[in-house]
């Protein structure tokens, strides 16, 4: 969801007049914290203890996606609630200024996560099932729900224009989640003992996702830096002795700051998992055996700078969608600020 002025300096500084202060940050921070432990216990059980079992490994992603899918499921409950009395003969008091897109979008909202959730959990099931307890399961079936994740979006990208959706960004991450995705089916179901089909080669779809990201993060700075002079400039010329001059500068620098740290969250990240792959593509491909240390300890500094930089504007995020939420599931009884204009799912977060 991309905010504007200043609603996304107030909400990237904290949650404290929302409806929802706590639930947002909790969600996105326990994300965080699984994400980082399954990384952490991975190298536990590569480089130290051969006997941790895989589901124990991705026990906490998994916790974390099946508490997002209960939220998501009580969301459902209460939209075809508000939809019963919306289309019901139960009648909305008179005084409601109830508008019927936003329950049409909440529904979207509500329907599309709750959807994604359920196939990130069966694919993440399905994995460590092979690793654990079922080896021989072709790893087409567990990354076929990433592949219809993927083809979800790229089917959103090209139907679907904004402000409903973001397209180059739901383009990038439904290529992403496909293309690589067939390339792991393909060397791991068909060509695991090739060398024809290198490891190196089998990432190509991730080293150009890291490349897209770091070209991002050095041209968007710069071109909120030129926004934040020009919209200076223009405040000042409008107002030169007024104070809305200084609030609209704090205002283009609370954004400038916001961007720069967005930034360094996605290109730290980038870079750890770049290196990350880098030393596993050496070890797979025998190259060079660097150990498993090495290659998780990038990708896990990579995870926790993304999650220092990048949290507050996730949180943002998903507060305003719980806000829109509330003020559906009220009926109108609420002042939340719908912007029609705002993506369905944003990415980008700017």
């Amino acid at each position: 969801m991309a905010f504007s002025g200043d609603k996304e300096v107030q909400l990237s500084g904290g949650c404290g007049k929302s409806r929802w202060p706590a639930l947002p940050h909790v969600l996105v921070q326990t994300v965080g914290v699984a994400v980082g432990l399954v990384l952490g216990l991975a190298c536990l059980k590569l480089e130290m203890y051969a006997s941790l079992p895989w589901w124990a490994v991705g026990l906490p992603a998994i916790i974390a996606l099946c508490i997002i899918w209960v939220v998501l499921t009580i969301a459902i409950i209460l939209w075809v609630r508000t939809a019963a009395r919306v289309f019901g003969p139960v009648d909305i008091e008179p005084d409601s200024e109830f508008r019927l897109d936003m329950v049409f979008r909440t529904a979207k909202i509500c329907f599309l996560g709750h959807g994604y959730v359920m196939l990130l959990v069966v694919s993440l099931c399905l994995v460590f099932a092979k690793l654990h307890i079922w080896p021989h399961l072709p790893l087409a079936y567990a990354l076929l729900p990433l592949i219809v994740i993927g083809l979800a979006h790229i089917f959103l990208a090209v139907i679907f224009k904004p402000p409903e959706v973001d397209p180059p960004w739901f383009f990038l991450v439904g290529m992403v989640l496909m293309s690589q995705s067939i390339l792991l089916v393909i060397k791991v179901d068909h060509m695991f003992e090739s060398d024809d089909m290198a490891w190196a080669v089998t990432f190509t779809p991730s080293w150009l996702t890291y490349l897209l990201l770091l070209i991002y993060c050095a041209v968007s700075p710069l071109q909120a830096f030129h926004e934040t002079e020009e919209s200076t400039g223009s405040s000042s010329a409008s107002f030169p002795y007024g104070s809305v001059a200084d609030r609209a500068t704090s205002s283009s620098m609370g954004r400038l700051q916001a961007q720069l740290s967005k930034v360094m969250g996605i290109s730290s990240w980038a870079l750890g998992w770049g290196f990350a792959q880098a030393f596993l593509s050496l070890r797979l491909d025998k190259l060079f055996k660097v150990s498993w240390f090495s290659v998780i300890l990038p990708a896990l500094m990579g995870w926790i700078l993304l999650v220092v930089f990048v949290s507050g504007h996730v949180t943002a995020y998903f507060t305003d969608i719980f806000d829109l939420f509330g003020a559906t599931f009220r009926l109108g009884h609420s002042n939340f600020d719908f912007d029609d204009q705002e993506p369905l799912i944003n990415y980008s977060y700017g």
